[in-house]
């Protein structure tokens, strides 16, 4: 069983996210204690976490019957902590690390620890978009990973299937109109108990699939990936330590937030830079200044708080900036869009003078 404390990760999950609301750091995680004392181990683990998750995805690709995984690679595999959130990913469809670890939050937030409980060997799978994934033809699976009867981690593994008993034949139910027409859905259930799927979540796939097949064997290599995946972690976690283990996957988390800040901080100063080129000549000489350090085209984003609209006017004046229109003639009136008709009127008479 999961723990002796009932609700135990519904705590540490809503913990977690007061802790990162509060501190605006992952778990609260504010000082990278372990890469500053070793930097050097910390980017070992990190590395051999990596090397986990693709090893067990090609693992997986050469299980597989399914064109799209084996040829395509229409798959990734992860590693997430308890709670839900990645910890390390292998390369393929990147949008799902995220979905997966959706589906285990919604797990958490409704009550599976106490049912349909949360065991050593058991194998979970979800295709409802409103659980976790994009599409019902994306099954995913995710297995717990225990350590001395402690839920340390998740493994998980998602991929495209060929055949989703829908509407229309195929991977793609382009057709469907409704959920009740989409195919298959596995709504966050548990497929599987002791490292095994069970034998009537097969039959059911058998009987609602025009190519089976597909589906059950691509489970099948899933269900190895993760396998495959918890014992690595595992067999770390006895070389580093519970506690290390629990301290470092937290810090790799707050390690790539950041790095993921720097990167977009140095994305919007380039594409800032990189705007002169674009502009008229009159607005390059306009004071000696060079047109990428004026205030007025300054590239601005919403904030996380949804301010959509503003969005909108910096991404329609960085438009208009390019025509060589001035910052007050293209300014958007709170009462209609009629400065910017006007501005595009002054801008077509300045083109018949010229």
């Amino acid at each position: 069983m999961l723990d002796k404390t009932a609700n135990s990760l519904q705590r540490r999950l809503l913990e977690s996210e007061r802790l990162m609301d509060e501190t605006g750091c992952y778990d609260g995680i504010t000082e990278l204690r372990l890469r500053r004392q070793d930097p050097l181990k910390f980017e070992t683990l990190h590395t051999k976490l990596r090397a986990y998750c693709v090893s067990a995805r090609e693992m997986a690709r050469r299980i597989s019957a399914s064109p799209g995984v084996r040829e395509v690679g229409e798959m990734v595999v992860a590693i997430y902590t308890p709670e839900g959130d990645a910890i390390a990913l292998s390369n393929g469809i990147m949008v799902h690390v995220h979905t997966m670890s959706r589906f285990i939050k919604w797990m958490i937030r409704n009550g599976y620890e106490q049912n349909p409980c949360i065991r050593d060997g058991d194998i979970f799978a979800n295709n409802d978009a409103f659980i976790g994934t994009v599409q019902v033809p994306d099954v995913m699976d995710v297995v717990p990973i225990f350590h001395k009867g402690t839920l340390v981690g998740w493994a998980g593994a998602v991929c495209h299937e060929l055949e989703a008993g829908g509407i229309t034949p195929g991977g793609d139910v382009c057709l469907a109109q409704e959920r009740f027409t989409e195919g298959l859905f596995v709504c966050a259930e548990k497929i599987g108990e002791n490292d095994e799927i069970r034998r009537d979540y097969v039959i059911r796939c058998e009987r609602n699939l025009r190519m089976p097949i597909y589906w059950v064997l691509d489970e099948k290599a899933k269900v190895a990936a993760c396998i495959d995946m918890r014992e690595s972690v595992k067999q770390l976690i006895d070389e580093v330590g519970l506690e290390y283990w629990q301290r470092l996957s937290k810090e790799f988390i707050e390690e790539g937030r950041r790095a993921q800040l720097a990167r977009t901080r140095q994305f919007d100063r380039a594409r800032h830079l990189s705007r002169p080129h674009l502009l008229r000549s009159r607005d390059r000489r306009q004071a000696g200044v060079p047109a990428a350090r004026r205030p007025e085209l300054a590239v601005q984003y919403p904030h996380r708080d949804g301010d959509h609209q503003r969005g909108q006017d910096q991404a329609r004046l960085r438009r208009h900036a390019a025509l060589g229109l001035s910052f007050d003639e293209l300014h958007p009136s709170r009462h209609g869009r009629r400065h910017v008709r006007d501005a595009h009127s002054a801008h077509e008479l300045r083109g018949a003078g010229q």
